[in-house]
């Protein structure tokens, strides 16, 4: 069975170009949302704040406040990536188009889908943009797109499948984020407060508890720096870019593959530790989930021994040692970038064992709960969008 197909614009109450200006940008004010922060279907207000006025607030959104329930569709840098607006105020950045669904024709949440289905994409795929340097999808070309539509209450139940996948990855993603908090709550409690547990009965002479023993982060890991062009390995093999590592989140939960890249890059092995060198303050710290290659602008760090682990994730991953990097970075002709030669020097304190052991444990626990969360979330999406154009299509009835 296939549906009729109906053009995007006789769906929609409004479609409305975003301004083609740049953004007034600001430290903080009213949050402006960016193609960055449209991924695979979810808005991501982590992978960049951004900000302006009020006044300018008010200039961008004159023929149309976002509000929720709003679609947001890139048009380029990437194209046609699609999201759902919660309750949040804001304004639509640059390459970026509100869609307001009329709620008599279409479902909100189905539409969603529609537009990130095949049968959609490859049409957005074929537009012939305007853009010299990227894909830019035009305005008509999106008006003109053809969704599949069937009766609402279809479409309501094939938005009630493909939702709940999503609300199970996202509650994996609260789940993640609260074992995230556990490791460096229970860092800052250990090393930085020394909250250890006995701490009643240790004494602390110049700042380090009897037993305990000062080191530097060289002492625990070593940076790698194996370079590799992608030609030269499989091209299936996992590849990390920097746009791969989120923010102030060691949970990594995709990758490419060495076929999307061209340029030099370094080799990393699983449970190595990646940090972003570009900008450091980006807060851009993660585990590797497997061995692969990544950007030459990150920084590979291996523990000497896997009993280091913990500890050197725990560390490099800190608002601490992250807000170190930052200040004592080498400011380059257009961005900072981070220093290895200083961030082997950072000061950190070793506990003895059994303390360390119990510290260990618990951290290599945490974190082997991110990665079957991360594991299963893969496995979500995957079964999602093998599900998504049967539904779209009809194979599969609901």
């Amino acid at each position: 069975m296939s549906w009729a197909t109906r053009r995007v614009d006789s769906l929609c109450e409004q479609v409305v170009d975003c301004p083609h200006s740049t953004p007034k940008w600001t430290d903080e004010g009213v949050r402006v949302l960016r193609s960055k922060n449209i991924r695979g279907g979810r808005l991501d207000l982590g992978a960049q704040a951004s900000f302006t006025t009020e006044e300018h607030y008010s200039e961008r959104t004159k023929r149309a406040v976002p509000r929720s329930g709003d679609l947001v569709v890139t048009r380029e840098a990437p194209m046609g990536e699609v999201c759902l607006l919660p309750d949040i105020r804001c304004c639509l950045g640059q390459r970026m188009v509100l869609l307001r669904p009329d709620d008599a024709q279409v479902d909100r949440r189905y539409m969603l889908y529609a537009l990130q289905s095949w049968h959609v994409q490859s049409q957005i795929g074929r537009s012939k943009g305007t853009g010299t340097t990227v894909s830019n999808l035009r305005i008509p070309h999106l008006c003109a797109l053809e969704i599949p539509t069937p009766t609402m209450d279809v479409q309501r139940r094939i938005a009630d499948i493909l939702s709940a996948y999503d609300d199970l990855i996202e509650n994996n993603n609260r789940r993640m984020a609260l074992l995230e908090e556990s490791i460096h709550l229970l860092y800052r409690e250990w090393f930085v407060y020394l909250r250890f547990p006995g701490h009643e009965r240790v004494k602390v002479v110049d700042g380090v508890p009897e037993g305990w023993r000062r080191a530097r982060l060289a002492d625990l890991v070593e940076q790698v720096r194996q370079g590799i062009h992608p030609s030269l390995v499989d091209p299936s093999t996992p590849y990390i870019g920097l746009a791969h590592i989120p923010r102030r989140c060691i949970a990594l939960p995709e990758w490419g593959t060495a076929a999307d890249v061209a340029s030099n890059k370094f080799r990393f092995r699983e449970r190595d530790i990646l940090f972003g060198k570009i900008r450091p303050y980006f807060h851009k710290v993660a585990p590797a989930p497997v061995s692969g290659i990544c950007s030459s602008d990150t920084i590979v760090m291996r523990p000497h021994d896997p009993r280091w682990f913990a500890l050197a994730l725990a560390i490099t991953s800190s608002v601490h040692f992250v807000d170190y990097v930052w200040q004592t970075a080498k400011i380059g002709a257009k961005m900072p970038r981070a220093n290895w030669k200083v961030m082997r020097k950072y000061a950190l304190l070793i506990p003895p064992d059994p303390a360390h052991g119990e510290f260990n444990d618990t951290v290599e626990s945490l974190t082997g709960q991110i990665q079957s969360l991360l594991v299963m979330n893969r496995k979500l999406r995957e079964a999602r969008d093998r599900l998504l154009p049967r539904l779209m299509d009809g194979r599969i009835p609901v």
